[in-house]
């Protein structure tokens, strides 16, 4: 049975999880912009619960974004840094998809999540992750977009809203008013991560994976200050 480590710090929340057959060890805190300073620290700790050394570890897997800029960064040149330092290779497993699959692990009998994050700049970042289908893991549509600009799908009406996106509900297409908010999953977490990595992988589920961050929003609107004497 492989062992897996994740870490996540795609928002201000750090997290850590090992899960060992079956089994998960986690660690998650309210961090603010301090994810570097005990990133490691939170590591040896879910290490030392789950029993296991780091050379125990058979995958490496992180949360990729979207999220924080330098949040995403910080979890992607960490984990790179492990895993190579044991010659294994790094799964980048999306945040909004990370989200979904602690919904479905919580909410069995629901099938699609409509799931938007803050994204800050009076946007979200916006997915439709839909579990009834073979695809729900490599077929993935993310988006950073305007609440007013996500558009209704008739699909949607047996869907179920989740993320801290949602605080701008009023913003959104009134229609979104008639599905139901779940009180989870509102930041992604490792140990979803991990557990998600380790279901597609002995289930043979094809899955979206990207070894380096996904940042969705490439460019931020800044305008120069005008120069002296101009």
């Amino acid at each position: 049975m492989s062992v897996y480590l994740a870490v996540d710090s795609a928002t201000v929340f750090c997290s850590v999880s090992v899960i060992k057959n079956d089994q998960c060890f986690a660690k998650s805190k309210d961090m603010g912009r301090n994810h570097s300073k005990q990133m490691l620290n939170m590591v040896d700790d879910v290490l030392l619960q789950a029993s296991v050394e780091l050379s125990d570890i058979d995958q490496f897997c992180y949360v990729r974004g979207p999220g924080s800029f330098t949040g995403v960064r910080i979890a992607a040149s960490f984990l790179h840094g492990l895993a190579f330092g044991q010659k294994k290779d790094v799964i980048g497993i999306s945040s909004l998809l990370t989200m979904a699959y602690e919904a479905k692990q919580t909410h069995p009998e629901n099938n699609l999540f409509l799931v938007a994050m803050d994204a800050r700049m009076d946007e979200v970042y916006f997915a439709a992750v839909d579990f009834s289908k073979s695809d729900w893991a490599s077929n993935l549509i993310e988006q950073v977009i305007a609440p007013e600009k996500v558009i209704w799908d008739p699909s949607y009406k047996n869907a179920k809203r989740i993320g801290d996106g949602w605080q701008y509900l009023e913003r959104f297409d009134g229609l979104f008013k008639s599905i139901d908010q779940l009180d989870c999953a509102n930041k992604p977490d490792a140990q979803f991560c991990a557990k998600l990595v380790s279901d597609c992988q002995q289930n043979n589920i094809k899955f979206k994976q990207d070894a380096f961050p996904v940042y969705i929003r490439d460019d931020v609107t800044w305008k120069q200050k005008p120069k002296v004497g101009s």
